[in-house]
């Protein structure tokens, strides 16, 4: 049975509203649900610059013709973020949909206080590094998944301020980012938690032009592809060389971009389709 009970964090890492804007720290991001969910904090700093947000708000009935949903229901997000831990609907061996909580804990965590230590650091898996790390390898190697998404979001950088993208498929449909997943055992409670973590990958020239300061973005999964993702088994030996081909993003991909409102950035009430619309930045046109 699923667990949604690790969905708060009681550690938080505070910052004045002059203090982010001294350190070019954006806004809180709202959990963008209707859960009640405490924001994670002690990585603010990293909010603007990784795969943190995204959208996800049609993927099921797309997905009722093609796997197994055993009828379960997900909320709509229009924009949720990582630290907010939501409920989201993974594609997994079988093929089959389940609901699985974005932030990865290994099968291994002791407890829930070290569940929830893991977590906040599992939410991005990097591929260069995702079959090396103690918390991602055994996931990497025999649980991988597709996250359907409507589209994801990244920052822009310009004289130390943020700029916020909305990306998306060129025919506006549902895409699949490259997951890997996991089931942990609580024991206090005697429930199955199931997590999933987006593998990032080097940025292709689009996205290195929006996300000009890491220079990430999630792997995106052609429909090709998919089943091979989740399906295949590989080898302890042969697994990173098998995932090559996975991780390296073409520049042809079907994906468009266009700024959106910094309402992104503020908690609360971000989960509205206002916050993927374009939003035009006079700097930005300026700077063209």
């Amino acid at each position: 049975m699923f667990s949604p009970r690790l969905g708060c964090l009681t550690r938080r890492r505070k910052f004045s509203r002059k203090s982010r804007e001294r350190e070019g720290r954006p806004e809180p991001v709202s959990a963008g649900n209707r859960d009640g969910l405490i924001h994670f904090f002690r990585y603010g700093t990293l909010y603007a610059y990784m795969c943190y947000h995204m959208s996800v708000t049609r993927p099921l009935p797309r997905l009722h013709d093609y796997y197994e949903t055993s009828g379960v229901e997900f909320p709509v997000y229009y924009h949720v973020a990582a630290f907010a831990y939501p409920v989201v609907p993974v594609v997994v061996e079988g093929p089959r949909v389940v609901a699985a909580r974005w932030g990865l804990i290994p099968h291994w965590a002791r407890d829930r206080e070290g569940a929830e230590k893991i977590r906040g650091r599992t939410v991005n898996a990097r591929c260069e590094t995702v079959f090396e790390k103690p918390s991602f390898r055994d996931s990497a190697r025999r649980r991988r998944c597709l996250i359907p998404v409507d589209g994801f979001f990244e920052s822009h950088e310009r004289d130390r301020k943020k700029y916020p993208y909305y990306i998306r498929h060129r025919a506006d449909e549902v895409f699949c980012l490259a997951g890997i997943w996991s089931e942990w055992h609580d024991r206090q409670s005697e429930e199955t938690v199931v997590t999933f973590s987006v593998v990032t990958t080097a940025a292709n020239a689009m996205m290195a032009a929006i996300h000009n300061v890491k220079k990430r973005m999630p792997v995106i999964v052609p429909p090709e592809r998919q089943d091979a993702w989740i399906q295949d088994a590989w080898t302890d030996e042969l697994a990173p060389d098998h995932a090559k081909d996975f991780f390296a993003m073409p520049d042809d991909l079907p994906i468009v971009a266009h700024p959106v409102s910094k309402l992104l950035y503020k908690p609360g009430v971000s989960n509205v389709p206002a916050v993927r619309e374009p939003f035009e930045y006079p700097e930005l046109i300026e700077s063209k």
